[in-house]
């Protein structure tokens, strides 16, 4: 598919890195992309990933290079 994969999240860099941690020690896996800082919401906001009024949302964006495909889904965790 040719792409690149990225983790945003509104999650601090401690949790990002307890959370990698916590899954190579119990499932031997590494986090191959990178996890990006988004404690602001300023990303997630932009790019319609928070879900309005929603105390925890899970999205997933997908972009082309050339913008003629781009797919946001995103979903409450949380009722």
């Amino acid at each position: 598919m040719n792409c690149e994969l990225l983790g945003p999240s509104i999650d601090s860099l401690f949790s990002h890195l307890a959370w990698t941690r916590n899954i190579q020690d119990k499932f031997g896996v590494t986090i191959p992309f990178p996890i990006i800082e988004d404690i602001k919401m300023e990303g997630a906001g932009a790019y319609g990933m928070v879900h309005p009024g929603a105390a925890d949302t899970q999205a997933v964006r997908a972009t082309s290079s050339s913008t003629r495909l781009a797919c946001c889904v995103r979903w409450c965790t949380t009722r």
